[in-house]
């Protein structure tokens, strides 16, 4: 065939196929030719990247791990977790090249996933890694206009009085009053768990913006339980915890210890 510019060249179309076949291929092929692709080129970059795929070099999970260990997403208070809900949603596509990924494919994946609110939180977080894929040329364009399948709910589930009675008695040693004060102050487990002698004055409880979800300092009023419990924590410096780990650092290990009140309590 002759390409744009006239000059006559040799252009594979496959193996294996009908006469009819063949000249179905070829007349697709000249076409392209015609306006300046080499399809040959194209197919021979098709192979050298699925080698490429085959070592775990430019595949959509490597651009995943790369974006959310060492990229932009490493940044992010939830990069690890974040990270692994995309590897479990989109695990079927993981090891393929990344420009061969087609934004039908993530979005049928996704439609598909059991779990909607996953589904649409997985989707919410991979676009961005996907956009800046794309203004790299490492991904076709487009492929991070995904829609998500779900739009987040809002939690309307409140503990019932007869929950409360049965956690209350267990709800025991650091774990446990962090808990009553989040039911008391209806903070978040971050604010109370990073809580320092510092931020109460009075009946009053400064959150500092930094450890704020909104990234503005908020002043919560304190009933009298939470006061009574912070006093006797005994006190401290200006920057300790009120609730320290047993070596004084911040308390770990809540899902171990949520499933262990929840047994105890036979709640769920």
């Amino acid at each position: 065939m002759r390409n744009r510019a006239g000059e006559r060249g040799r252009f594979h179309v496959g193996t294996g196929l009908s006469l009819a076949e063949a000249r179905r291929k070829a007349e697709d092929d000249r076409k392209k030719i015609r306006d300046g692709a080499d399809p040959t080129a194209e197919r021979r970059a098709a192979r050298q990247r699925a080698r490429a795929a085959r070592e775990g070099v430019g595949t959509l999970g490597a651009l995943v791990e790369d974006y959310f260990t060492t990229g932009p997403g490493s940044t992010l208070r939830r990069a690890k977790k974040t990270n692994q809900l995309i590897k479990t949603v989109f695990g079927k596509v993981l090891a393929v090249p990344l420009l061969d990924v087609k934004r039908p494919t993530l979005q049928l994946i996704a439609d598909e996933w059991p779990s909607r609110h996953s589904a649409a939180l997985a989707v919410r977080s991979i676009r961005p890694c996907l956009k800046w894929a794309e203004k790299r040329k490492m991904a076709q364009v487009g492929i991070s206009d995904l829609e998500p399948p779900a739009a987040p709910r809002k939690r309307e589930r409140v503990l019932t009085e007869d929950e409360l009675k049965g956690i209350w008695p267990h709800l025991q040693g650091s774990h446990g009053e962090v808990m009553k004060w989040l039911l008391w102050t209806g903070c978040r487990l971050n604010e109370a768990a990073g809580m320092t002698f510092g931020e109460i004055q009075a009946d009053r409880w400064t959150i500092p913006a930094v450890r704020s979800k909104s990234k503005r300092e908020r002043v919560i009023p304190l009933p009298t339980q939470a006061i009574a419990l912070f006093h006797s924590r005994g006190g401290g410096d200006y920057d300790s915890l009120v609730f320290p780990s047993g070596r004084g650092g911040a308390l770990s290990n809540w899902d171990r210890i949520t499933k262990a009140l929840q047994q105890r309590s036979g709640t769920s």
